[in-house]
C-alpha cells in the first residue's frame, strides 16, 4: 500500500509515463509502437477481408440478378411461344371446319371469330363448330353460295365431279377419283 502512494505522489510530482517511469499502468514506448503498428495492420487487414466480402457479395447479387432476368426473359419467351401455339392451333381448327362450311376467306373470318366464346383445354379448341355457326349467322356474306371442295379440288365420294373441279385436280387425284367412282 505504500508503494502504491509512493507512485501516486511520483506521478502527481510531475514524472510523466511517457518519460520512461515504469508503473503497472504503463507500456514502453517501443511495445506501445509495437502494438500499434500489428493494430493497424490487423486492421488493413480487417478491411480487405470486409472488402473482399463486399465484393463476393456484390458479385454473388450480380449473377442472381442475372440468372432471375434470364429466368423471366425466358419465362415471358414460353408464355409467348405459348399463346402463339394457341393461335397456331386456332388457326387449323378454323380452317378445317371453315372448309366443311363452305367459308370463302378464312383469313376474315379468323380476324372476326369471337374470342371470348371459345374453349380452349390443353392448346385444343373444343368448341370450333358452334363459334363457326355463330359466325356464318352474323357475318352470311363469308360463305360461299355455290358448292365448294376442299382444298384439294377433289368432291367428296357420291358427288358428281364437274369440269371446274376436274381442272384443278392432278392426273393422280382425277384416275385416284375414277378408280374409286367406278369410272364414271
Amino acid at each position: 500500500m505504500e508503494e502504491e502512494k509512493k507512485n501516486t505522489n511520483e506521478n502527481a510530482e510531475g514524472t510523466s509515463p511517457a518519460e520512461g517511469a515504469k508503473t503497472e499502468q504503463n507500456v514502453p514506448y517501443e511495445r506501445f509502437q509495437e502494438v500499434i503498428k500489428k493494430k493497424n495492420a490487423l486492421e488493413a487487414e480487417l478491411a480487405k477481408i470486409a472488402k473482399e466480402k463486399d465484393d463476393r457479395e456484390n458479385q454473388t447479387l450480380a449473377e442472381q440478378k442475372k440468372f432471375e432476368d434470364l429466368y423471366k426473359k425466358t419465362a415471358d419467351q414460353l408464355e409467348q411461344i405459348k399463346k402463339d401455339m394457341e393461335e397456331e392451333q386456332l388457326k387449323n381448327a378454323l380452317i378445317t371446319e371453315g372448309t366443311k362450311y363452305g367459308i370463302i376467306d378464312l383469313d376474315a373470318a379468323y380476324k372476326l371469330i369471337d374470342r371470348s366464346k371459345l374453349n380452349i383445354v390443353d392448346g385444343k379448341v373444343t368448341n370450333i363448330k358452334e363459334v363457326i355457326e355463330a359466325l356464318i349467322k352474323e357475318k352470311p356474306y363469308l360463305v360461299s353460295k355455290t358448292t365448294t371442295y376442299p382444298l384439294s379440288g377433289v368432291p367428296p365420294q357420291g358427288e358428281e365431279l364437274t369440269p371446274e373441279a376436274i381442272s384443278k385436280m392432278t392426273m393422280e387425284q382425277y384416275a385416284n377419283w375414277r378408280k374409286t367412282h367406278g369410272g364414271k
